[in-house]
């Protein structure tokens, strides 16, 4: 059944705790209700914007004049070494169930907060993995063209945190098809173990935030080959990395951090006092406090090293 909700405050939904009411807010549990919410959507001429963890999201704190929709279609079935799973699923939930069936390769992604479908549209990924690495189709409903496709993933445009989806808010993604390794339960285990470790305790984890607010910077990018080669010894310098030969981009955070900005507060918006990447809420910031921490950390690092940062947070601002 359709349920739809008005008035919603979404601040407590998020991750970072920001943001204002949202005049619709609809749960979509079966793929079919879609038909029937895009004929309401299409009638109020009102935006729309699809949500799954709501990790990596910065709302309005005025509000969204608009219609929110939640994909919370959670469902995990495995046949053989694939598995079908709704694109509300929680990310963490697939890794487990893929490493107590003795299957790997995702485990790599441990630790990224999140549904499933937020990670295929963001194609998330860390330590060298990104998560359409694994992918073998993703279904999706056209809102346009009021129909559901398979699409394969070599069609789904995936780049750095990137994909077709990120640019195409009416496909919208339902279900998708992952091909795993076999590998040992214990081996999978111990590796989960160990990264959950490692950032479990991180003193910013104890407040709220919305992940990563900026891209890393790929060294491929940068057509200067002197300033290309200064900022990788300016960081191999600063950070010693185990295998500096297989650096490839520089962390966004190293960035802001040389630009002087660990602990950078506006308001109760922080850049953390321990990850330059990490803007945590201190109580009570508002998305504008964000924002101009966002703009302050572009401008720095701009003078520091003629490098335009780029937002990874998806901003959503308000329609009022």
């Amino acid at each position: 059944m359709l349920e739809i909700k008005k008035n919603i405050t979404i601040a407590p939904h998020t991750s970072i705790k920001i943001g204002g009411p949202a005049l619709y807010f609809a749960k979509i549990t079966d793929p079919a209700d879609l038909i029937k919410l895009f004929k309401k959507i299409k009638t109020s001429r009102l935006p729309f914007v699809i949500i799954g963890g709501l990790s990596n999201l910065l709302f309005d704190s005025r509000g969204f004049k608009g219609w929110i929709i939640k994909i919370d279609i959670q469902e995990i079935t495995q046949k053989n070494n694939q598995f079908i799973v709704g694109a509300g699923a929680i990310l963490s939930n697939l890794i487990q169930a893929a490493t107590l069936g003795g299957y790997g390769g995702l485990h790599r992604l441990i630790g990224i907060p999140g549904t499933v479908g937020g990670a295929i549209r963001g194609n998330a990924g860390r330590n060298n993995t990104q998560i359409s690495d694994f992918l073998t189709s993703i279904r999706i409903f056209d809102a346009q063209k009021n129909k559901f496709f398979n699409l394969d993933p070599k069609d789904c445009r995936f780049q750095y945190r990137s994909s077709l989806f990120s640019g195409n808010p009416h496909h919208v993604i339902i279900q998708a098809v992952f091909s795993l390794e076999k590998k040992q339960k214990q081996i999978t285990q111990k590796e989960i173990e160990e990264i959950i470790k490692i950032t479990r305790d991180k003193p910013y984890n104890h407040y709220p935030s919305a992940g990563s607010i900026f891209k890393n910077i790929s060294l491929k990018s940068i057509p200067d080959k002197e300033k290309r080669k200064t900022l990788l010894q300016s960081f191999i310098q600063k950070q010693k990395p185990e295998k500096p030969q297989s650096i490839t981009a520089i962390p966004a955070g190293f960035l802001i951090e040389s630009a002087g900005l660990k602990g950078a507060q506006i308001n109760q918006a922080q850049i953390s006092p321990q990850h330059g990447n990490i803007i945590i809420n201190l109580g009570r910031a508002s998305s504008s406090d964000v924002l101009r921490l966002i703009e302050l950390a572009k401008e720095k690092v701009k003078q520091a090293w003629n490098i335009e940062l780029e937002e990874e947070i998806i901003i959503i601002k308000s329609a009022f």
